[in-house]
């Protein structure tokens, strides 16, 4: 027994020398390999810097700049972390004074396990702080954007073989500027949130986007002013059979907010085409109105309104390849018994009410329809009213029209803001009837006058009508009276 206990303690002995051996080693390749995990972008740091910046400034044709990099693996592993700080993209040639982009910091996290286990590409965030962006186009065409060059297409990558991930990108403070001969916009205070996946031939986006101030002006036109705007979109893209489903989307400007869903395809030569777009029934009046430039600027928060509006909009079917090969699309909405009250201005605008639809069977334009069955307006004693049919507006125009409406300016003036103004009354009164077909007018009848009318602004010669009237018939338009200075020249 004694023997039997000697072999048994000798064999514990035995065992826990491999064991406690294997757990040194093991132990000590762990801090070997945290160590090295540490080290490695210390090591390489400056390789990886100059590295960068020779294949970005060899590569692209624009200036790339920034003041360093942080490469983390240690504190962040599995994923590979690194941040450009003060990173500044500026083009060359025509576009050497602008720099398209710049970032106070750039950060990007790879998962390392996912790359080289699967084989996937997994960005576990790309974030961008503070970026300035200035997008540029000249009278030539030509772009700042273009600084990639054209190089020698590689053998296309089978799309199944693709397999790419961003679980999470983020733009925080951006400010975007895009400028072309008579285009400005701009997008200042953006926050951009998103997700995207690449698996095969299917691509999914989903993104939350809002911008503090957007800012639109086309042909010297200011269709949006410093414009809150929001964004939230879910889409998917199809590769193999070209198509584009956007799932669900929720957009506002101000207070007005539409959603709808998309659905485009490029098989054929033409595009096929599937969106609806509409806003809640019954809306309150105000939040249209705060999508109007000079309306929302003008002491919005301030604005007492009543009543409701709706807004909805069809497109279905092909989209060319021929002229004529045009959707059918539907454009309705309505504003009923709206009042507005600016806190500034003495008078109040009243029986606002419209009804407007634009309805398209699909294909030649001239098939299109405009219909206002109604609408009216009111401000102090001025006041308008009517109705407005168009059809075959590109061949035989076919046009339904009475307006009836007395307009004193000055009253107009004091109900509703209008910028840069610095004189504005008179008096204009219409009375309309008109039914034509083409050239062939089957009635005219009615008159427009215009008494001591007062126009002065910043930008434009002033302008006084003393008098003018015309009378209208079938069989011509008489200007009865007409008397008129524009600056100092009278007409």
């Amino acid at each position: 027994m004694a023997y039997g206990g000697v072999l048994r303690q000798r064999a514990r002995r035995g065992m826990k020398k491999p064991v406690t051996t294997t757990l040194i080693a093991v132990t000590a390749l762990m801090g070997l390999l945290l160590v090295g995990l540490a080290l490695v972008p210390f090591l390489f740091r400056d390789r990886i810097v100059e590295r960068l910046r020779t294949e970005l400034n060899e590569r692209l044709d624009a200036t790339v700049t920034f003041s360093e990099i942080d490469v983390s693996l240690l504190s962040t592993f599995p994923t590979l972390t690194a941040e450009v700080a003060d990173l500044a993209i500026t083009g060359k040639g025509q576009f050497s004074e602008t720099t398209l982009l710049a970032a106070k910091s750039i950060g990007a996290g790879v998962n390392l396990v996912a790359l080289i286990l699967d084989g996937t590409v997994e960005l576990e965030s790309i974030e961008m702080d503070r970026p300035v962006m200035h997008v540029r186009v000249g009278r030539d065409g030509k772009a700042n954007y273009d600084i990639v060059p054209e190089r020698k297409e590689k053998a296309d990558t089978p799309r199944d073989a693709v397999a790419f991930e961003i679980k999470r990108y983020r733009i925080t403070k951006g400010l975007i500027t895009y400028d072309e001969p008579g285009v400005h916009i701009q997008v200042e205070g953006l926050q951009h949130d998103g997700r995207a996946k690449i698996s095969g031939p299917t691509q999914h986006l989903s993104l939350e986007t809002t911008a503090d101030e957007l800012t639109a002006r086309v042909g010297g036109v200011t269709y949006l002013k410093k414009a809150k705007t929001s964004v939230a979109l879910d889409a998917t893209i199809e590769t193999e059979s070209e198509e584009l489903n956007v799932h669900s989307l929720q957009a506002a400007v101000n207070q007005l907010a539409i959603e709808g869903s998309a659905k485009v395809g490029w098989a054929n030569e033409g595009t096929d085409l599937d969106l609806q777009l509409t806003s809640k029934k019954g809306l309150p009046i105000k939040a249209l109105i705060s999508s109007i430039p000079n309306a929302y600027a003008a002491d919005f928060a301030g604005l007492k309104a009543s009543g409701a509006f709706s807004l909805e909009a069809t497109v279905r079917g092909q989209l060319g390849p021929g002229d004529n090969d045009i959707p059918s699309f539907s454009v309705k909405g309505y504003v009923r018994d709206a009042a507005l009250k600016y806190p500034d201005l003495p008078l109040d605008i009243s029986d606002l009410n419209l009804d407007a639809n634009v309805i398209h069977p699909g294909g030649n334009l001239d098939r299109a329809r405009i219909e206002v069955p109604k609408f009216s307006i009111a401000a102090g004693k001025s006041h308008a009213k009517g109705h407005l049919t168009v059809t075959q507006s590109l061949s035989q125009p076919n046009i339904d029209l009475a307006l009836d409406g007395r307009l004193d300016l000055a009253e107009i003036a004091k109900a509703y803001p209008i910028p840069d103004v610095e004189a504005l009354e008179g008096l204009i009164a219409a009375n309309i009837e008109l039914k034509a077909k083409g050239e062939r007018v089957e009635k005219l009848t009615g008159d427009i006058t215009v008494a001591d009318l007062v126009y002065r602004s910043a930008d434009a010669p002033a302008l006084r009508v003393l008098t003018a009237r015309i009378e209208l018939s079938p069989e011509s338009t008489k200007l009865r009276e007409f008397q008129a200075q524009v600056a100092e020249s009278d007409l």
